[in-house]
C-alpha cells in the first residue's frame, strides 16, 4: 500500500494548495533529476505521467507514483500518445555526459526536444518547463568581472565540446518555439547538478589519491553546484508561474563557492583530514590538444577521454546571477551545501 503523499518543501506546499491544470509529463523519468521530480510532483497530489525509455531501468516505487508511458524521445509517436490530457510538461531527459557522439547528442538532446515541443504544442500544453544548461553561456567569466544573467550571448562551443553544443541548440530551440509559435516555454539553465543518487561530481576533474585530491589549476575557482532538491523546487516553482513562459532562468545555488571550499565542507562531513594538490592545468590541455588531434585524424566522432573542453569544465571560474528566478517566483535554495552533501553521503554515494 503506497503511502499518503506529504509535501516536504515550501515549494511543493505552494503545489499542493494552488494545484496543476491537468496532468503533468515528465520526461526522462528514471534519470538522476526526473526521477526525483516525479517523487516530488506526486508528494504535491500532481497526476504524473512519467515517459520511460527502458522499463528495466525503471524502480518500483516511480509506478507508484505515475502513469508509466513507454518511449523513446526519437519516437514522436510515443511521445504525442503521452502528451493526452497533459497541461505541464517537464522536458529532462537528455544525455548529460560528453563522452558520446555527436549524432547521440544531436538526436537526444536536440531532435528529443523538437519532437517533446511539437507535441506539446499539437496537445495544447498549457506550459512546457525545458530544463538546459549554465553550461550554455561557456566556460569563460564575463569580459567585465560582472555575474553572468540570462541576457549573456550563448557560447560558440568546440570540436569536441558535444553536450554544451546540444544543449545550446536546444536551448535556441526552446526559444524559438516561444517566438514562432506562441508556445509557453520556460526555460530553467541548472548548475552542475549533484545529490543522492547522483554524486557529487565537477570538484577539479581527477580524482583521490590516498588522502590528497588532485585537482586541475589551484581549485581556487567556482563552479556552479545545484542540489537536486533546490533545483526541482525551481522547476516547480516555475510551473506554477505560466507568467515566465517566454524567460529563461539560471537555477544555481547560493553561495557560490570555489572547488577548494567545496572539497573542505565534503571533508568534514565524511570526517576525513586531507589536502588538494594542485596539478598544471597546462600539461592536461597539451594532453588533450594531442588526444583531440590522433582522435581527429581517425575521423572518429566520439570525444576522446581528455579534451580541452574537459579541462575548461573543471576549471571555470563563473560566477551566475541567480536574482531573476529569486525575484520572478520567490526561489530560495532551502538545501544548503554542507546539507546536500551531508545527503549524498548517507545516500552511500
Amino acid at each position: 500500500q503506497v503511502a499518503e503523499p506529504q509535501p516536504r518543501t515550501a515549494a511543493e506546499r505552494t503545489l499542493a494548495e494552488e494545484g496543476m491544470p491537468g496532468k503533468a509529463l515528465v520526461t526522462g523519468a528514471t534519470g538522476f533529476l526526473g526521477f526525483r521530480l516525479v517523487e516530488a510532483l506526486w508528494r504535491s497530489g500532481v497526476d504524473v505521467v512519467a515517459l520511460v525509455r527502458d522499463p528495466s531501468r525503471m524502480a518500483p516505487s516511480l509506478g507508484e507514483w505515475a502513469t508509466i508511458a513507454r518511449g523513446d524521445l526519437r519516437d514522436p509517436a510515443a511521445i504525442a500518445a503521452a502528451m493526452d490530457g497533459v497541461g505541464t510538461v517537464f522536458h529532462t531527459a537528455a544525455i548529460t555526459t560528453n563522452r558520446a557522439r555527436w549524432q547521440a547528442h544531436h538526436e537526444t538532446n536536440v531532435l528529443g526536444t523538437r519532437a517533446v515541443l511539437d507535441a506539446a504544442a499539437e496537445a495544447g500544453a498549457q506550459h512546457v518547463i525545458h530544463v538546459s544548461s549554465v553550461i550554455v553561456y561557456g566556460l569563460h567569466p564575463d569580459a567585465n568581472g560582472s555575474a553572468v544573467d540570462e541576457s549573456a550571448q550563448y557560447a560558440e562551443p568546440d570540436q569536441w565540446a558535444h553536450y554544451m553544443r546540444s544543449k545550446r541548440d536546444a536551448d535556441v530551440l526552446a526559444m524559438d518555439y516561444v517566438r514562432e509559435q506562441g508556445l509557453p516555454v520556460t526555460v530553467a539553465r541548472l548548475g552542475i547538478l549533484y545529490g543522492p543518487g547522483g554524486g557529487f561530481g565537477g570538484t577539479g576533474g581527477l580524482t583521490q589519491l590516498g588522502s590528497a585530491r588532485l585537482v586541475m589549476g589551484s581549485g581556487g575557482n567556482l563552479l556552479p553546484f545545484t542540489f537536486v532538491d533546490n533545483a526541482i523546487d525551481a522547476l516547480l516553482l516555475l510551473a506554477l508561474h505560466p507568467e515566465c513562459a517566454g524567460e529563461a532562468y539560471n537555477v544555481v545555488d547560493e553561495p557560490q563557492v570555489s572547488v577548494r571550499e567545496a572539497l573542505r565542507i565534503l571533508r568534514a562531513v565524511r570526517g576525513e583530514r586531507g589536502i588538494v594538490v594542485p596539478l598544471p592545468a597546462t600539461v592536461f590541455r597539451l594532453g588533450a590538444r594531442f588526444l583531440e588531434g590522433r582522435q581527429g585524424r581517425d575521423g572518429a566522432d566520439l570525444p576522446p577521454p581528455l579534451t580541452r573542453y574537459v579541462v575548461d569544465s573543471a576549471r571555470r571560474n563563473v560566477r551566475y546571477a541567480t536574482d531573476k528566478i529569486r525575484r520572478d517566483v520567490g526561489w530560495q535554495p532551502e538545501v544548503s551545501l554542507e546539507e546536500g552533501l551531508r545527503r549524498t553521503v548517507a545516500a552511500g554515494v
